[in-house]
């Protein structure tokens, strides 16, 4: 079965996962070892979750907040990649079972999450992009997603918020203008504007929503002359 073959790749990429990771020690860490069995028991029950009904906000903050929680058990297990070069090996090894099927980190993202978004730059794709499909897949884009799944590297936001679906709109506008804040980099001087790299590896989620991101950009800025003006006055 799919699955099968699934779990079977998985358990051959651990060695190269183990090898790509930075070598975390996790059971040196002060651990409270029954909330860490409560997690892993929760996490189990990942395996039979059933989201086919789920409205696509709601699937949205769900498989967002799981890539977050992948990402940061992975990282206490492993450690981070030790390199740039690893990255791709460690997020297309570390998998879940979820939804009555497996998926990684990569596959998490790129296939579920971006399902309906534009891959990244062609040299990137071919190492980073898993062709796998899930049937319950998002089917919507939405460019903010860019900004809101933090991979744990220097040019993720420093701050991941829980997500929730009554709040998601919010919350991504927080997490996108929380990143531009902190990775724009704006030279009078030069008159240039340095934007994250992520809007260059996937430019096209930008395009295709070109007006959406001009009324959200006008209205941050907004937002920032305001707090600057009751700042000074």
């Amino acid at each position: 079965s799919r699955r099968r073959r699934q779990q079977q790749q998985q358990h051959q990429q651990q060695d190269e996962a183990q090898d790509a990771g930075g070598g975390g020690d996790f059971f040196s860490l002060d651990v409270d070892m029954d909330a860490w069995i409560r997690f892993m028991d929760a996490a189990s029950l990942l395996q039979v979750l059933e989201v086919q009904r789920l409205a696509q906000d709601e699937k949205m903050a769900l498989f967002v907040n799981l890539y977050h929680t992948m990402v940061v058990h992975s990282f206490l297990v492993l450690g981070p990649p030790r390199s740039w070069a690893k990255w791709p090996s460690f997020f297309n090894a570390m998998a879940y079972e979820c939804c009555c099927d497996v998926f990684s980190i990569a596959e998490l993202e790129h296939n579920v999450i971006r399902a309906a978004m534009s891959r990244p730059q062609p040299f990137l794709s071919k190492f980073t992009v898993p062709q796998s499909s899930y049937r319950f897949a998002l089917t919507k884009g939405d460019f903010r997603i860019n900004f809101a799944l933090a991979s744990g590297s220097r040019s993720s936001s420093s701050k991941v918020p829980i997500f929730t679906p009554s709040r998601l709109d919010a919350q991504l506008d927080a997490v996108t203008a929380e990143a531009l804040n902190e990775f724009v980099d704006v030279s009078v001087a030069k008159r240039t504007v340095s934007l994250p790299k992520v809007c260059a590896w996937f430019e096209a989620d930008f395009l295709r929503e070109f007006d959406v991101v001009r009324r959200k950009a006008q209205a941050w800025r907004a937002a920032v002359d305001a707090a600057d003006g009751q700042g000074t006055s």
